[in-house]
């Protein structure tokens, strides 16, 4: 599996929390506007269950003896990180052009 399909994952399972985490949210302040009570105490952010899915998407890929295949160039595994962390991939090229 190479760091790009790896990273993927994660930011797929962020994406799909991310929604449900909002309405949990939404749903929990509307209920205490009428009952004066929370449903959950705690609603964690999406990065806490991506955080822990992580652990288990590790332990799963160590158990089946998964290689992560990692980007040899910086540059590539540079770009790859500022996408996935929702950063602007292209200042990259603007930094390097400014050097």
């Amino acid at each position: 599996m190479t760091y790009t399909n790896y990273k993927e994952i994660l930011k797929k399972y962020k994406d799909t929390i991310s929604p449900i985490s909002k309405n949990m949210k939404s749903a929990n302040a509307e209920f205490s506007k009428h009952s004066g009570n929370l449903i959950v105490n705690e609603i964690k952010k999406p990065k806490d269950y991506t955080d822990k899915y992580k652990i288990y998407l590790d332990r799963l890929i160590e158990k089946n003896n998964i290689e992560i295949i990692n980007h040899i160039n910086d540059f590539s595994f540079k770009l790859i990180e500022k996408y996935f962390n929702n950063e602007k991939p292209l200042a990259i090229f603007i930094m390097k052009s400014l050097i």
